[in-house]
């Protein structure tokens, strides 16, 4: 009888030990990553030639069934979005890998709506000497953030030292600029929306651009501005505080357009366009947030002035 005992309590940790065991690997399963991107809460103040722009995250959308954090290039210095504020695309995060969708686009020939595909954006799961591989789009230079989509580019960054820091682990790799990745943050050498201002582009040279500052839910994470404070120029960002009006325009070269990307204050108002001698040359309508105006063999420097019915003006440089 004390055998048999002896053997069911044998039998009994077995079963115990299997249990535990099957809890460790179950909740292991479950163990959450460490996330390496803000969601939500989050401003960043990229100065672009000395000139401020803020970019904020705040809510989410739904596209092809994947779920993005709403990005967002902002006419203030707050998160409280409103018509101002123009969606610029969405950011995700997977595996340590921040992918970037950018909103949707219109082409005029086809008078259709078109999205580009995701790309990563950032790459925080390699080591020190491994290469991060990116296909990222081709962009012109222009009024921020305005694509002229020319293809996917193949680009190659080496991580050459990795450090824990104040502010976060930092990537250092190898590129002309000496780019820096730091987790939670992004790029502070080329803002958050790094490869727009170190890819080749069509024409023109590179801007001069740092990250300012950021800040996230409400506490500066990292500052690099010269007057000592998150936001130096309000009165001068972007995005105008006073009329809170937002347009940008750009020359597509591939479709020989204008494009015009507005908020919708600025509908129903009307374009027009001189040449340095200040000639009108071209007078449109805007009745949509997407305008394209297609020209014909016109080069040079010609200043743009977009009016609205109550007298709001914007003014602006477009070299075609």
């Amino acid at each position: 009888m004390k055998r048999l005992n002896g053997l069911n309590t044998k039998k009994q940790n077995n079963m115990k030990t299997k249990i535990l065991l099957s809890i460790i690997c179950a909740c292991s399963l479950f163990t959450v990553q460490a996330q390496v991107f803000p969601e939500s809460d989050a401003i960043w103040n990229i100065q672009i030639d000395g000139k401020e722009y803020y970019y904020g995250l705040s809510g989410d959308t739904i596209i092809d069934s994947k779920s993005y954090n709403k990005l967002y290039l902002l006419n203030d210095t707050t998160l409280n979005i409103d018509m101002g504020d123009m969606y610029i695309g969405g950011l995700r995060e997977e595996e340590k890998q921040v992918w970037f969708i950018p909103h949707e686009m219109y082409d005029p020939y086809k008078r259709d709506y078109f999205q580009l595909n995701e790309y990563i954006l950032y790459d925080f799961s390699k080591d020190v000497g491994e290469t991060i591989s990116l296909k990222v789009p081709l962009f012109q230079p222009g009024d921020m953030l305005l694509i002229d989509f020319h293809g996917l580019h193949d680009f190659f960054l080496t991580v050459v030292k990795i450090e824990d820091s104040d502010i976060g682990k930092t990537f250092y790799l190898d590129s002309e600029n000496g780019t820096k990745w730091v987790e939670g943050i992004g790029s502070i050498s080329n803002g958050i929306l790094w490869d727009f201002y170190v890819l080749p582009t069509c024409c023109g040279s590179r801007p001069t651009v740092k990250l300012a500052c950021f800040k996230h839910k409400g506490n500066i994470k990292y500052l690099n501005n010269d007057c000592g404070s998150c936001f130096c120029n309000q009165d001068d960002v972007g995005i105008s505080n006073d009329t809170k009006l937002v347009s940008f325009v750009f020359y597509n070269r591939r479709m020989s357009s204008i494009q015009i990307y507005t908020n919708s204050k600025f509908m129903y108002s009307t374009f027009e366009l001189f040449n340095i001698q200040g000639n009108k040359i071209i007078q449109e309508n805007i009745s949509t947030t997407q305008t394209s105006i297609a020209i014909n063999n016109m080069q040079g420097v010609y200043i743009y002035r977009i009016s609205t019915p109550e007298g709001e003006v914007q003014i602006g440089k477009i070299i075609l």
